[in-house]
């Protein structure tokens, strides 16, 4: 959602369900990497949550993220409020 501050925020939150502590800390690790290349696109601040609820299919992998996560930011800028589901 936009915010008046002058920077974005980002929320990572991945539910213990997941999977076990290592695999729950890669997936941030992951996603706050992603955030960290792609908070450029963002043209103005907005407060982002990011919740994994749901056990990966398969190994997350930075690019399939980083491309996800570019889209997101991409349709923040143009819209203000998205919400992605991938169930």
């Amino acid at each position: 959602m936009p915010t008046g501050r002058a920077e974005s925020r980002f929320m990572i939150s991945v539910r213990k369900s997941v999977g076990a502590a290592p695999e729950r800390n890669r997936i941030k690790r992951v996603l706050r990497e992603a955030v960290r290349l792609n908070r450029w696109r963002l043209r103005t601040p907005h407060d982002v949550c990011l919740f994994v609820t749901a056990r990966p299919h398969q190994r997350v992998r930075l690019s399939v993220v980083e491309r996800d996560l570019q889209n997101l930011f991409d349709r923040l800028s143009g819209s203000g409020h998205v919400l992605l589901s991938d169930g």
